[in-house]
Order: C-alpha cells, then sequence, then structure tokens
C-alpha cells in the first residue's frame, strides 16, 4: 500500500542538549519532516514545533534525500504494491535523527535506500554534494554502519569474527586483520557488554546478544 494519512513517515531530528560557545550556528533545528506526503496531509498529521538542536561545524554538507521514489515491483505497483512516493529529507551531520511510522510504512526500505543497499526508482541521495550512486561501496561503507533488524551470516562465524567484519571497509584487497583491528573489535565487544562472548558461535547466542554484537560491529566499522 501507498503512505496513506494515517501511516505517516516522518523524520526527526532531536535537540541537542548542550550548546558550546564560540559554535556557528549549523541551521540544523530539531523538527519533524513529513516523508513523501502531500502538504495537506503532513498539516494534518505532523507537529511542526520547532526547539534548538545540536550545532555542527560550518560547511559540513548534509545527507540529502532528493524527492526519492521506490518500489519492490514496479509492475503490480498500480495493484497495491508497497511504494515510496517523492521522499525529500535532509539530516545534517553530527545530529540524532529517527525516523518515525507504524509498520510498514517504509523505514526500513528508506535506511537501505540510504545506505545503498537498494537503488531508488527515481530522485537522488546525495552525500556531501555527491549521489552515493557515484561513491565505491567500500568508501561508502566508511560513512554509513548499518544494523538491520536481523543478520543471518553464511557460516558459523564466532562472535569476534562477526565484529571483524566491520573492518573490512578499511582493509585493502586480501588483506587481513591486524593487531589494530583486534584492539578495536574488543574494544566495541566491551562497549556493548558482549566481551565476555568473543568466543562464542554467533549463532548459539540470544536474540538480545545477537543484536548487541551486531551493533559492535557497526561501531567497529568506524563510519563517519
Amino acid at each position: 500500500t501507498h503512505v496513506k494519512s494515517s501511516q505517516i513517515l516522518a523524520c526527526y531530528t532531536a535537540p541537542h542538549n548542550r550548546h558550546c560557545p564560540g559554535d556557528r550556528e549549523s541551521g540544523c533545528d530539531a523538527h519533524t519532516v513529513p516523508l513523501g506526503l502531500p502538504p495537506q496531509t503532513a498539516r494534518s498529521g505532523v507537529l511542526h514545533e520547532r526547539v534548538p538542536a545540536r550545532r555542527t561545524p560550518a560547511g559540513v554538507m548534509p545527507l540529502s534525500i532528493e524527492h526519492v521514489s521506490f518500489g519492490y515491483d514496479r509492475q503490480q505497483d498500480r495493484d497495491g504494491t508497497f511504494s515510496l512516493r517523492d521522499v525529500s529529507a535532509t539530516i545534517q551531520r553530527g545530529s540524532l535523527t529517527g525516523l518515525l511510522g507504524p509498520n510498514g510504512c517504509g523505514k526500513t526500505t528508506l535506511l537501505k535506500l540510504i545506505a545503498g543497499v537498494l537503488q531508488p526508482d527515481e530522485g537522488a541521495i546525495m552525500l556531501e554534494g555527491r549521489s552515493i550512486a557515484q561513491i565505491s561501496r567500500r568508501a561508502l561503507a566508511r560513512h554509513f554502519a548499518l544494523v538491520p533488524q536481523e543478520t543471518h551470516p553464511a557460516f558459523d562465524y564466532s562472535v569476534l569474527e562477526m565484529v571483524l567484519m566491520g573492518r573490512h571497509p578499511h582493509l585493502g584487497a586480501f588483506q587481513l586483520e591486524g593487531p589494530e583491528d583486534l584492539v578495536i573489535a574488543h574494544s566495541c565487544l566491551s562497549a556493548t557488554g558482549t566481551a565476555h562472548l568473543a568466543d562464542r558461535p554467533y549463532m548459539t547466542l540470544s536474540g538480545g546478544e545477537k543484536q548487541r554484537v551486531v551493533i559492535a560491529s557497526a561501531l567497529a566499522q568506524e563510519p563517519e
């Protein structure tokens, strides 16, 4: 189904608690931006209260989603197959942003589009003034880390091996992880409270433990 007035997909940038004296105003305010909806729907379904937000360095280019449309099956779209239509939003670097909406309204689809896992049918996703379609997957992985809802590895990796996969964007072709990569991986395991699971097979963990390990892998990726 298309996004309806009762299924609002919105982008919310949260306020920051502190402002450092001397920082220049970035122009990034905390607000709710409805995605892919006509203005009259946005006005009726989303509050537009603006409050001060985190300040980011002057001149930093944001992540920009520009009139993006996507459908999983364009041939059947007229029969009710899910699609996103004309989604636009700007996310400032250093901000904390959430996608709000009920199940099935397109939040995960939009995240996959931003991460380059899916390609939009129309529109573009820009990072630092460049379309992400023009950025290599390795370079893009240094900017983005995606934590999926479920992770199903092809082999029976250990927890430490799963976290070390986050280091791949920083390695050359056929290069193996070195001592520094191991230090980073163990640090990320400690940060997520999973250091004691390092030698366990990933698939033997509980659902919550698996998710914390995947978060550790995303931290090890050191995205910007």
